[in-house]
């Protein structure tokens, strides 16, 4: 069912252009303002981070485009960011340009979950305009909950530790401002310069629904994965309880996260789910960074970085799968299979792009940076393979168990 407010936002848009224009530049200017009293951070990695993740963007979205909207857009959102930290007034610390690793992550992955939203509904037939609107509906709510689940955890991470003040307010203005471009910025400049041409586009319309058939037919390969899946378990709960001390502040942000996404979705279980696999995706991973010799001293700082991007990508899934059950599936392979159609691909390209990004920022001069990149690449892939492999795998091994019951 199509959002009507979606439509009726995208329609004050198309009516009002020039009134919306001179609204947004205005509020830009002021931004920019707030340039001349903010301590500029060294970005130049940053820079050709952005640059490379829209370069490859262009090729895995097939829409060059698409690309140039990545790039201008995280471009605008850093400066803008920059302009209301400089406004506010903040002095940065030794552990603030681990916030900047947040940002980058949260505000590409908004970026990207819109335009693979957009793509998908013009290659099923949609006029841009109307995809706007689809895309929109589609992708508002889990951009807004992931915004709010780490902004929130943060919030918490800070008020329970004052070292993480400066980080949480970097975090909420970059993340939060994001957000409002994507409801703002993004469709206007969509209404105005159409993309590339898009009916009929395999991978923009089935999404990874493949994945799912093929575990439904392949026996050995979903007990492997779901025994992969339950090691994982196994050994996040044996880490969790060596390493306590150093998780504090991720299990504060998780609760945090847990009541949140409980609070908006209504489900404790799928609310439970997501909360944990967020949680696993982070605490497996300290594993191969000592192996790695990447953390010598495990730093709570580093631990927190990438929680943001794996809470959003979780967000984004089980968003999927409760708007499948709140409209005609009930059994849990089809509502799985219904998630990877319409946002796994959105999943997996994120996930690619942020890679590619990320190990960019693994040349830094700032150790913090380079353990927090490391790490934030390892939970990003960490997180792909368990909602796009092990959980459409327990999925399928559901619907095979009730299949033999009801024979």
């Amino acid at each position: 069912m199509r959002s009507q407010w979606a439509y009726s936002w995208v329609m004050v848009l198309s009516q009002s252009k020039k009134p919306a224009l001179i609204f947004l530049t205005v509020i830009s200017i002021f931004n920019l303002m707030g340039l001349m009293w903010v301590s500029m951070p060294q970005m130049s990695l940053g820079l050709l981070s952005l640059i490379l993740m829209s370069l490859v963007a262009m090729k895995l979205m097939d829409s060059v485009k698409s690309g140039v909207l990545l790039l201008g857009f995280s471009l605008y959102v850093t400066v803008m960011t920059l302009g209301l930290l400089g406004w506010i007034g903040l002095v940065p610390d030794s552990v603030s340009a681990l916030a900047w690793v947040v940002v980058m992550t949260m505000m590409m992955s908004h970026l990207i979950h819109f335009v693979t939203a957009l793509l998908r509904a013009m290659a099923r037939g949609s006029f841009q305009h109307d995809a706007i609107a689809e895309a929109l509906g589609q992708t508002h709510q889990p951009i807004l909950l992931s915004s709010l689940t780490t902004v929130v955890g943060f919030a918490v991470a800070a008020y329970f530790d004052a070292h993480y003040i400066n980080m949480a307010v970097i975090v909420a203005v970059g993340v939060l401002f994001s957000y409002l471009v994507v409801l703002s910025w993004l469709p206007w400049v969509l209404l105005n310069w159409l993309l590339e041409f898009r009916v009929g586009q395999y991978e923009d319309r089935h999404g990874l629904s493949f994945v799912a058939k093929s575990l439904e037919s392949n026996l050995m390969l979903r007990r492997g994965l779901t025994l992969i899946g339950i090691l994982l378990a196994a050994w996040a709960v044996f880490q969790l309880v060596e390493q306590f001390d150093a998780m504090r502040a991720v299990l504060t942000m998780i609760v945090a996260s847990f009541f949140l996404l409980l609070f908006a979705w209504r489900n404790l279980k799928v609310a439970l789910a997501a909360t944990l696999i967020g949680c696993l995706s982070v605490i497996v991973i300290l594993s191969p960074m000592h192996w790695g010799h990447a953390i010598s001293a495990l730093s709570p700082f580093v631990l927190v970085v990438p929680m943001g991007i794996v809470l959003d990508d979780v967000v984004h899934f089980f968003s999927r799968y409760l708007k499948a059950e709140q409209s005609f599936f009930s059994k849990h392979e089809d509502k799985t299979r219904f998630a990877l159609a319409s946002v796994g691909r959105s999943i997996w390209l994120t996930s690619q792009l942020l890679v590619v990004g990320l190990v960019v920022l693994l040349f830094s001069d700032n150790e913090l940076i380079r353990q927090a990149s490391m790490m934030t690449i390892l939970s990003i892939l960490l997180v792909s393979f368990l909602l796009l492999s092990v959980m459409p795998s327990i999925a399928a091994s559901v619907k095979k168990s009730d299949e033999k019951l009801t024979s």
